[in-house]
């Protein structure tokens, strides 16, 4: 075979999906040069992913799955605030290019409906699951508005450091330290030692 090989796996489409986005562009990047580049039809490429903001927030839903988990897995003898740093760190894995691919996402979640869309459906998600892992750990009343705001704020300081980390590339080591970092202060004042 000449040219590049075929690839017909979610992560293999969306990886160069997000390269062509990266070099060329989002909205210049045509199915069709996804579809090719990736050899395959574009029959088969919509059978993956029917839009192309599919593609810009695949692994999405297992990032929900692993944050899910990992709060679900947690021994209650730690405490719940370490169990949510944790969560934070380790609930998006990188990928080599990541800060072009988040820079691209920002710009993105900006101008583009679909992408956000999808973006704040996922949010919701991930400040429920964060909302009820509250709610149970500290048996919290559920109708205290304080696990809500909580979690809406922690997953604001999260974005508020992933925007951050993406444009300082001098600044912190790993977006994984700039996450934890962003939370502690949040866990601490809300959670404490509990």
């Amino acid at each position: 075979m000449i040219g590049r090989p075929r690839a017909t796996t979610h992560w293999a489409i969306r990886d160069t999906a997000i390269e062509l986005f990266i070099q060329d562009g989002y909205a210049e990047t045509s199915l069709a040069r996804i579809a090719k580049e990736c050899g395959i039809s574009r029959t088969t490429l919509f059978s993956y992913f029917p839009a192309k903001a599919d593609m810009i927030v695949y692994g999405e839903e297992r990032n929900f799955e692993r944050l899910r988990d990992v709060l679900a897995d947690a021994p209650y003898d730690i405490p719940a605030g370490t169990v949510l740093a944790q969560a934070a760190r380790t609930m998006r894995p990188l990928p080599s290019n990541a800060r072009e691919e988040l820079t691209l996402f920002w710009v993105l979640l900006e101008e583009n409906a679909d992408v956000a869309a999808q973006s704040a459906r996922y949010g919701h998600r991930y400040r429920t699951v964060i909302e009820e892992f509250v709610v149970e750990r500290l048996g919290t009343d559920p109708d205290d508005p304080m696990p809500a705001v909580f979690s809406a704020t922690m997953s604001a300081a999260m974005y508020a450091a992933a925007q951050h980390w993406t444009s300082h590339a001098e600044g912190e080591a790993s977006l994984e330290d700039a996450l934890e970092r962003a939370v502690a202060p949040l866990i601490d004042a809300y959670l404490g030692e509990r």
